[in-house]
């Protein structure tokens, strides 16, 4: 999903996974570890696609900085 506030990046995408998790802090290693993989190899996949030699940045908003309560990897290109 696109994110609505770019700020200078040529993408900026959201991965989200389909469970509800409400941000970082509810993370486990042990259940969570293919889920993070998998939202991460989505992440590049998708940037790859648009453009594999861009500058690609992937990383998560860690509470009280997010302003939704479900988690999502953003996924950003450089201008």
């Amino acid at each position: 999903m696109q994110d609505i506030q770019k700020k200078g990046a040529r993408e900026h995408l959201l991965v989200c996974p389909i469970e509800h998790i409400p941000n970082v802090h509810s993370l486990n290693y042990d259940d969570h570890i293919d889920l993070l993989r998998h939202m991460e190899e989505v992440g590049y996949k998708i940037l790859n696609k648009i453009d594999p030699n861009a500058e690609k940045r992937l990383g998560f908003h860690v509470p009280p900085f997010y302003s939704i309560d479900h988690l999502h990897l953003h996924i950003v290109m450089g201008p």
